[in-house]
């Protein structure tokens, strides 16, 4: 879809009009404001509304290319589990960077780092919906954050 330009915006209210009222007002001011912002990209902040007013109905943004603001939406079923997937894979890439990195004698970086990966699936798992996801990724993006400015790179 490209919001300010072809059929984007029609087909972006069409959907608003599918969604329960509160998120249809949500959607349909969103759309309305940036049609008439002199806004040339769209920011991680927007994907992240749209994102969640979207995972309602079972729709996802794939992809997004911030230069020409083109959103690539799909339909899912099972939406709530693909996205428990998608943020356990999210949070082993974390892990997979803190572990890579981490010199041979930084033991307990690698250690903690295991317990963490092991807790952020149990949260996810735990998760009952789309918000409580984003959460526990903020959660653990600042955990795993913290753990890599803890590897000593010099040696």
């Amino acid at each position: 879809l490209y919001p300010k330009h072809s059929k984007g915006v029609e087909a972006l209210k069409e959907f608003a009009n599918s969604l329960a009222p509160n998120n249809k007002t949500k959607l349909l001011d969103f759309i309305d404001a940036y049609e008439k912002s002199s806004i040339t990209n769209i920011n991680e902040e927007a994907i992240n509304f749209l994102n969640g007013l979207l995972h309602d109905a079972n729709i996802r943004i794939l992809s997004s290319n911030f230069s020409e603001d083109m959103f690539v939406l799909k339909h899912e079923e099972d939406s709530f589990e693909k996205d428990q997937r998608y943020y356990k894979n999210k949070i082993e890439e974390m892990y997979s960077n803190v572990i890579k990195y981490t010199p041979v004698f930084q033991k307990s970086i690698k250690k903690k780092a295991k317990q963490e990966l092991e807790n952020a699936f149990r949260e996810i798992d735990r998760c009952k919906n789309f918000d409580e996801l984003l959460e526990v990724e903020e959660k653990y993006e600042e955990i795993f954050d913290e753990l890599e400015d803890l590897i000593d790179y010099d040696l």
